[in-house]
């Protein structure tokens, strides 16, 4: 687990639109309280695979870093299915 520049990310805007705006104010109010404890999941060509909302809530609080990890080896992101309000997909060895 490493702390990226969150500038280095990239988020499809198709996945942007998908999130709700509650769900990111909610996401906000976690951040501001607690910190962050589940680190973003992102590829090695910096597309966020995992943590879209948790993304967009620490820009949105202004935050220049955050904690980011890559997929460990055997394992993919199945997408497509919600899983709870983490956000859509989870990892699968």
């Amino acid at each position: 687990m490493d702390r990226w520049p969150i500038k280095w990310l990239r988020l499809h805007k198709r996945r942007e639109r998908k999130i709700s705006e509650d769900h990111i104010e909610e996401m906000v109010r976690d951040l501001r309280a607690n910190g962050q404890l589940k680190p973003i999941i992102a590829d090695s060509r910096k597309n966020i695979l995992d943590g879209a909302a948790r993304y967009l809530a620490a820009k949105r609080l202004g935050w220049k870093t955050i904690l980011v990890s890559k997929p460990l080896d055997g394992q993919r992101l199945q997408r497509g299915r919600r899983v709870g309000k983490t956000g859509y997909g989870e990892i699968v060895v």
